[in-house]
Parts: structure tokens; sequence; C-alpha cells
């Protein structure tokens, strides 16, 4: 890829902050979009400590958050390029240049826990074909991944159903949520997570598509009274690092930062769902409406969004195919068929 002019920009500034390195030392800068202080930042700083013990300090691990350098749809390319060694990126920013990496954001597939879980783990299939093709076609190699929660909308008052959107700005975060919005009626505007409140203070969206998670960033909870629980995709984020960075380690060191990024995955999905129920109880203590969705809703919205899984399909050629094969086998899994049948899921 071709380095932007952003990515050589924040390269040269980072060649300031990131300060000197000893002799035999080496620097690993990570990008993040979102707070230190938040749970993706907190999992990062285990990853850290456990790295650079474990290297007795020969590897140093800088993480650089609230989008320093890189918002989070240029994290993919920074870290391909070069311009910064990792960095955090959402998987849905993949589905430009690999479509089947679309998989987790097609409507309703993984709208519950147990499917979300058993398809992101380590060593499942749905999981090793997509790393392995962005690992191919990116130049990244693929550490871990993060949970971040299923898509809900924020907004002043009800989204449960998509006449509540129709003729509204929404807020999403990439082209797959904004066909969503879009086919079901509303006008989609692709902001940063980052940006989210701005956007809110701007008038320029009504309502945001969004995991819950972000409701404490930069107090988003002030500017809405509700939260639609749509649950039609999931988030995920990649950890990843520039593959000729990763290449360059030694072999033990290699070994250490996939050990380190082992436990640190283990770290933040057994803490994620304590996170997201502690993110719903603060928002109830400020007065903000948790809406579910009723049977009639989740049709209505599942009818007007199904022309996407068609679509992602025939986009996603014979990887799509796999993976929608490998998604079937866990729908028929006894890891996943009890939590279907409670949420009333299609099978």
């Amino acid at each position: 890829m071709n380095l932007r002019p952003w990515a050589f920009a924040a390269l040269l500034m980072s060649q300031f902050v990131a300060g000197p390195l000893l002799a035999g030392e080496t620097s690993l800068r990570i990008s993040l979009h979102q707070p230190a202080e938040g749970l993706l930042g907190k999992n990062l700083e285990e990853f850290k400590a456990t790295v650079e013990r474990e290297t007795k300090g020969a590897v140093k691990v800088n993480i650089y958050d609230k989008a320093s350098f890189y918002l989070d749809y240029q994290v993919p390319e920074a870290v391909s390029s070069g311009a910064i060694e990792m960095g955090v990126a959402p998987l849905a920013q993949y589905t430009d240049e690999i479509p089947p990496a679309g998989l987790f954001m097609q409507p309703f597939l993984f709208n519950f826990e147990a499917i979300v879980h058993a398809a992101a783990a380590r060593g499942s299939e749905i999981r090793t074909l997509i790393d392995a093709e962005i690992e191919k076609k990116a130049g990244v190699k693929v550490l871990w991944w993060q949970p971040y929660g299923a898509n809900v909308v924020f907004g002043k008052g009800s989204h449960a159903n998509p006449k509540d959107v129709a003729n509204h700005n929404v807020r999403v975060f990439d082209e797959i949520s904004g066909k969503f919005i879009s086919q079901c009626g509303g006008t989609p505007h692709i902001i940063s997570d980052g940006k989210q409140a701005e956007a809110f203070d701007s008038n320029i969206v009504d309502s945001s598509v969004a995991s819950v998670a972000t409701l404490n960033d930069d107090e988003l909870w002030r500017r809405i009274g509700t939260i639609s629980k749509i649950g039609h995709s999931e988030n995920l984020f990649l950890v990843i690092i520039n593959e000729g960075t990763f290449k360059s380690l030694s072999p033990k060191d290699q070994e250490r930062l996939l050990a380190a990024a082992s436990k640190a995955e283990d770290s933040v999905w057994e803490k994620y769902r304590a996170f997201e129920a502690k993110t719903y109880e603060f928002a109830a203590s400020k007065g903000i409406k948790v809406q579910e969705l009723s049977a009639d809703d989740t049709i209505a919205w599942r009818v007007c969004s199904s022309s996407i899984l068609e679509s992602y399909m025939e986009q996603a050629g014979d990887l799509g195919a796999q993976l929608f094969a490998a998604y079937g086998k866990l729908r028929t899994d006894p890891c996943c068929t009890s939590q279907a049948q409670a949420a009333g899921a299609a099978k």
C-alpha cells in the first residue's frame, strides 16, 4: 500500500513521541482509538506488562490512545504500511478489501452470545479462515480478537422499529451498517466511534448505531435518552502487528508475543460480559431507557435488511461460501442451539 499523507505525517511525529531506544531494544507502538482507561485500553496494558516482563525489557510496548495518530478506520492501512507497528482495528474495516471479513456484520446472523464466542474463538474454522485471508492480503499478523458487543441504536427517542429511523440521520461506522440503515429508511453517515458525541452536538445525526460499550466515550450518555437493543450484528476488534515487524523479532520473542496475546485475549473475553452489564446499569442510573425489541420489530428489521446477506454471498465468493458453511455447522452445534432457541433466532 502507498503511505497516504496523513500516515506519513503521523510517522514523522511518532519518531519524536516514541523516544530513543537502548541498544538491543525493540519498540512496538500500538494505535488505539479509544481511551486507555477503557476496556480495550486496559487489555492492551495487560499485554504490554506481559511482553515487557517476559522479554525482560528487550521489547517495549507503547500505547497511543484516543486516536493520537490514527482514527479507527485508518489503523489497517497504517499498520500494513509500517507507519506504526501495531494497532487496534475494527474487523469491519477490512470488508472493502476483503469482503468475506464482513460475515459478523450480516444482519441477525450473530444475534446471541454463544454463537459469537464460538465463531470468534481461537482455532475456530471461521476465525482461522478470516485471519488467514487478512494476513495474506493486508501484510499484517492478527494477534488476538477483542469483543465489543452487539450493536444498539442510541437516540433521544425510540428506534426499536425501522419506521423510527425513517428520514432520520443515523451515525454508522462502516459501509455494511450504512446499507442496513439506508435499506430500512434512514440516512447513514459514516463517522468514527470517537466522533459520535460531536456528531450529536453538531446535529449531524439524530441517532447512532454502535456498541453500548461506547456510551461513556466523551460522555455520549449526556446526548441520548434511549438505547434500542437491535443486536443485529457484532462489533469485534483485531489487534494486529505489521508482518515485517513481527518477522524481525527473534523466534523466542515471537513466541513470547503470541503467548502474551493469547493471555490478553482470554482476559478481555472473560471481562466483557461484566463490563457490558455495568454499562447498562450506568445507563439506567442516568435515566436512559433501555428498549428491547418485540418479535414484530425484529421481523421488520429482518425484512428491510434481507438483501444485504444476498449481496454478501455474491461478493464474498468461495471464501464466503466456506465461512457460511462453517456458520451453518455452529448453528447445529450443542454450543449454540439452546441459546438460539431461547433467543428465538431463525435457524
